[in-house]
């Protein structure tokens, strides 16, 4: 049975394959978003799992994850400048 349940959680460095198979969907899906599929598929795990991490560690950045029966539905990455 699937769960109507959203949970809003924090990034960790474990999502980061889940984050960018996320983001390569949806940017094949709409052009509203500030990354292109060309720059996504630039982008490596490390480079995702050092993002994730530098943000877990931060007081000044959040990056959030919504799931939905452990599936990423969503993203926010928030930084203060």
């Amino acid at each position: 049975m699937t769960s109507t349940k959203v949970i809003i959680r924090e990034a960790q460095s474990e999502d980061a394959q889940g984050v960018l198979n996320y983001l390569k969907f949806i940017t094949n899906e709409t052009s509203n978003l500030l990354l292109t599929p060309e720059e996504m598929a630039q982008k490596k795990l490390t480079d995702e799992i050092n993002l994730l991490e530098e943000s877990s560690k931060s007081s000044e950045n959040l990056f959030l994850l919504a799931t939905k029966d452990e599936k990423i539905i969503g993203t926010a990455n928030m930084k203060s400048f």
